[in-house]
């Protein structure tokens, strides 16, 4: 028994240490976005909707360990489904991410060569000077003053490159703590339901037996005393 107990405490402590890393893993995406979009936003002119859809994606893992401390405190099966919905609409956002990560890369000089014309003289000096780069494909593409640098679509195409690896990075470390999640709550769940046979079987045991059985008896008793 104290084996078991032991088990069934260690399996409760790692969930906990999950949802603690989801909950930092929360703050620090939504302190991440908002810098990066800020940044971005001085570069080029970004609509505010991609952050907005990534920030209530990101408020997704807030409530993640809300829902699964709840689990631990009040052992409730509406917690527990509402939990592994959550984290499997979770993965699915994950894979979505990465597929949009390489059409972003593969839609960047596009995007970047339009966003480039709308910007005005002064704007353009500004990323160049930010960046280090000049013009857009070269110095001699819709440059601003003097400047001898690589041109700025090899600067942007590397920044979204370089985001995208760290982010597919990110994004496989919490995929697998999600995985590593869901086993926790299905080993929990396991033990639980086994617990509450165990806790049944002993009732039946000191009531005198299985329920049906007593009443085939009373039945076979009844018919003979008539």
């Amino acid at each position: 028994m104290k084996g078991k107990e032991t088990v069934k405490k260690g399996l409760m402590i790692l969930f906990v240490i999950v949802q603690s890393l989801f909950l930092i893993f929360s703050v620090l995406l939504i302190v991440l976005l908002i810098t990066l979009y800020s940044k971005l936003r001085s570069y080029l002119m970004l609509s505010v909707k991609p952050l907005l859809i990534s920030l209530s994606i990101s408020l997704m893992y807030v409530f993640l360990p809300v829902i699964g401390m709840l689990i631990v405190m009040r052992r409730r099966n509406t917690y527990t489904f509402l939990y592994i919905i959550m984290v499997l609409m979770l993965m699915n956002f994950d894979i979505l991410l990465v597929s949009m990560e390489y059409s972003m890369v593969k839609n960047t000089p596009g995007y970047t060569d339009r966003a480039w014309d709308k910007l005005s003289n002064e704007q353009r000096e500004h990323v160049q000077t930010k960046l280090g780069c000049c013009g857009f494909r070269d110095k001699n593409d819709r440059s601003v003053g003097e400047c001898d640098n690589v041109g700025c679509r090899d600067v942007f195409l590397g920044i979204v490159e370089g985001v995208k690896n760290k982010s597919e990075r990110f994004l496989i470390g919490v995929f697998a703590l999600k995985s590593l999640s869901l086993a926790l709550v299905a080993m929990l769940s396991m033990r639980k339901k086994r617990n509450k046979h165990k806790s049944k079987r002993k009732m039946d045991k000191k009531s005198g037996g299985e329920p049906g059985r007593r009443v085939s008896v009373d039945q076979a008793k009844w018919f003979w005393e008539k």
